[in-house]
């Protein structure tokens, strides 16, 4: 399943290639949709924060700055285009889950571990904990907002680790049944993804749209009046001519 153009997928290929800690960047799938997270969030995320995310603490090793300024400018061209389509409500979820080939289970899998980093950076968007806790903990006075962010995330972390299945329900898979019961229980994971991946999109967007309604309303607040202070007529002129007020501006 194509997630990126033909020209994107191509150099971001050879950027991610570059990076000095293979075994820390990001897939090209997990990048999507880290890209796509990173889009939603309502405020600038500057890239010293996010691009470690991408290729690790190294970052990249390449032959020269062209070639850097080449393959870097694909990357946050690519992330514009995320932003542009987020703003003109275009930013969909890219995989279509009835139709879902053997391939494609593990690509959907990376996609979702790129959203989950994403939502590490601003935790507090989606209500979401900050810390290395996976799994949220169950509250019981929770609002109806907060148990629908937890559930969502319980989808993400179900379909991007499924080895944390059975943590998440308390479960040892002992049995053969208990590893149906597991399998059956991702199985509903994927199928809920696209709606998860969606309620976090409307949240962040409510927020942004939130944000830039506040911001309208503080440029546009009338600048409150100053009164001015009653200057008696023989002080000082308040206009520094250092004559009596009743000599200068205070002339009738």
């Amino acid at each position: 399943m194509k997630l990126f153009t033909t020209k994107e997928e191509k150099t971001l290929k050879q950027l991610l290639a570059c990076a000095v800690d293979q075994d820390e960047v990001l897939s090209l799938a997990s990048l999507h949709g880290f890209l796509y997270c990173l889009a939603i969030i309502p405020e600038t995320v500057v890239p010293s924060e996010w691009l470690p995310c991408v290729f690790g603490e190294e970052m990249i090793e390449v032959a020269d700055e062209a070639e850097a300024n080449t393959l870097m400018g694909a990357l946050f061209a690519a992330y514009n285009r995320f932003i542009n389509a987020n703003e003109n409500d275009q930013l969909i979820f890219p995989f279509a889950m009835g139709k879902l080939k053997t391939p494609d289970i593990d690509q959907v899998r990376q996609w979702a571990y790129g959203f989950f980093l994403g939502t590490n950076l601003r935790p507090e968007v989606w209500g979401l904990p900050d810390g290395d806790e996976l799994i949220p903990e169950e509250e019981d006075d929770a609002s109806e907002e907060e148990q629908e962010i937890a559930a969502c995330m319980g989808v993400l972390l179900g379909v991007a680790f499924p080895e944390k299945i059975a943590e998440m329900f308390d479960e040892e898979p002992d049995t053969e049944l208990d590893q149906i019961k597991l399998k059956e229980q991702e199985a509903r994971f994927f199928v809920l993804l696209p709606q998860a991946i969606e309620t976090f999109q409307e949240m962040a967007n409510e927020q942004r749209a939130t944000r830039r309604q506040n911001s309208r309303r503080q440029e546009s607040a009338p600048l409150p009046l100053r009164r001015a202070e009653k200057v008696g007529r023989n002080e000082p002129c308040p206009c520094g001519s250092g004559k009596k007020y009743k000599k200068c501006c205070g002339v009738n």
